[in-house]
């Protein structure tokens, strides 16, 4: 965690019970260094997502927090998401993939009970085809999305921490583990 000063109690309180929120199993989830100059106060988590053996995604939680609060963040806590993870080439050149990932994680927010305001964010679907020296090379397909909302309570992380797992998830094509949450063809 990065800070500048006395770290809130509330806040390192919320952050111990972040720490405590156990993953799916083809999740690895570390603690990374935070970005010390966004707000007085950061925390980081990286996720690795592993599929039988094989790497087909990574991503990163940032918390940040200022409790003078943020007139652009509308609120106190910020919290970052980003998740990269391979698709099936077909996927990645469907046109509405975009549409798609959004609303996999706003059905992630809603879902987790994860109250948020100012919602924001990209998706980018990349397709990739090798030519040349390397045209034996499969195409390759990905999502990557990025998004940053504000807590309603700032306090209560692991809703928020639950929702980034369950963009993980669909972004990844993992089946998911709630049965009210919509699947998706699973990774390669």
């Amino acid at each position: 965690m990065t800070s500048h000063g006395h770290t809130p109690t509330s806040f390192a309180q919320a952050l111990d019970t972040l720490r405590g929120v156990r993953y799916r199993r083809e999740f690895t989830v570390d603690e990374a260094p935070a970005p010390s100059r966004l707000a007085p106060f950061a925390y980081a988590q990286t996720l690795d997502i592993d599929y039988r053996g094989q790497e087909i995604g990574s991503g990163r939680l940032v918390i940040l927090h200022d409790p003078e609060g943020r007139e652009s963040w509308l609120g106190e806590t910020r919290v970052i998401a980003y998740i990269d993870t391979e698709v099936e080439p077909e996927v990645a050149t469907d046109p509405l993939l975009t549409e798609v990932g959004w609303d996999w994680l706003s059905e992630g927010i809603e879902n987790a009970g994860a109250p948020a305001r100012a919602l924001g964010g990209t998706v980018t679907q990349v397709n990739s085809r090798s030519f040349g020296a390397l045209d034996e090379r499969a195409p390759e397909g990905r999502i990557q999305l990025r998004a940053s909302w504000t807590a309603v309570d700032n306090f209560d992380l692991v809703p928020h921490a639950v929702a980034w797992a369950h963009m993980a998830s669909s972004c990844a094509g993992l089946t998911p583990e709630d049965t009210a949450v919509a699947g998706f063809p699973g990774p390669r």
